[in-house]
């Protein structure tokens, strides 16, 4: 049987002893930009079908941080916990699994430098016999994340899946793809998402296969939207809106309203359905 646990070159370049527990990931640095906040862009679905990031939010977390209120902040520190208690059920169960394993990239364009960070929750070697031709064998992986999850949140269904939450363990992967694995040796087979309900302690997994080639791209595109944070934060703009289904929910809603780029849209019954840009 293999255990094996490749050495992570991405911690040559970004070094998490730098920053405390507090400001670990998401110390909002300019010029450190973490995956889950960069994300990929949506906008070519409808508001409902996707939550983001909106990189103007994500540019006055940065610049302007409005804190959670204190009744987001339980629902937020709750997440948390479940979280931690997964990955301490996953190292037990799975102890030759990458548990938080780093991906951290330093690019260049135009002679502007940003560093791109993110953390797989956990980077899955599948254990297998190698009782055949090594030299043809590739060593399967997966990638999973955790998200904890309201009724508002939690899938309806196996087909009812939100990219955004894929976006993220698809972006890890391309990374090790480009950057990081001997792609002769090793094959990425599927990512999976692992939702934690908040309320009535469920725990639902969604799958997808993975495509190397999609993966690939949302790197491309995260790179791109990360440089155009970074551009927009030194000129002191604020970047474009881009309505999701969180819209609603929205710490900055009134200052995103105070741009005059968007306007509510509202329920038969009144109630904020989202945002629309004019």
């Amino acid at each position: 049987m293999i255990k094996e646990k490749l050495k992570n070159r991405f911690l040559e370049v970004w070094h998490p002893e730098k920053f405390n527990d507090k400001i670990d990931w998401h110390a909002h640095l300019i010029g450190v930009y973490h995956i889950s906040a960069i994300g990929c862009n949506h906008q070519d679905l409808e508001l409902t079908e996707h939550s983001g990031p909106c990189l103007r939010q994500t540019s006055w977390d940065y610049t302007d941080f409005i804190p959670h209120s204190q009744e987001t902040e339980g629902n937020f520190e709750m997440g948390g916990d479940l979280h931690k208690a997964w990955m301490k059920i996953v190292k037990e169960w799975y102890p030759h699994a990458d548990i938080e394993r780093t991906v951290a990239k330093i690019f260049t364009r135009n002679g502007v430098s940003i560093l791109i960070v993110g953390s797989e929750d956990v980077h899955m070697p599948l254990i297998f016999n190698l009782k055949i031709d090594t030299s043809r064998t590739k060593r399967k992986r997966e990638i999973w994340d955790g998200k904890s999850a309201s009724s508002y949140t939690l899938p309806k269904g196996r087909y009812d899946k939100n990219p955004t939450h894929f976006d993220q363990p698809k972006i890890y992967g391309g990374f090790e793809i480009l950057y990081e694995l001997n792609m002769d040796l090793n094959e990425i087979s599927r990512v999976k998402i692992y939702y934690f309900d908040k309320h009535n302690k469920g725990t639902y997994i969604q799958r997808s296969k993975f495509n190397e080639e999609e993966a690939i791209e949302k790197v491309g595109d995260c790179i791109d939207r990360a440089f155009y944070l970074h551009e927009c934060m030194l000129k002191g703009e604020v970047p474009v809106p881009e309505p999701m289904k969180w819209c609603k929910f929205c710490r900055y809603l009134d200052r995103c309203l105070e741009q005059g780029d968007v306007k509510i849209i509202l329920t038969k019954r009144g109630k904020i359905k989202g945002l629309e840009v004019l």
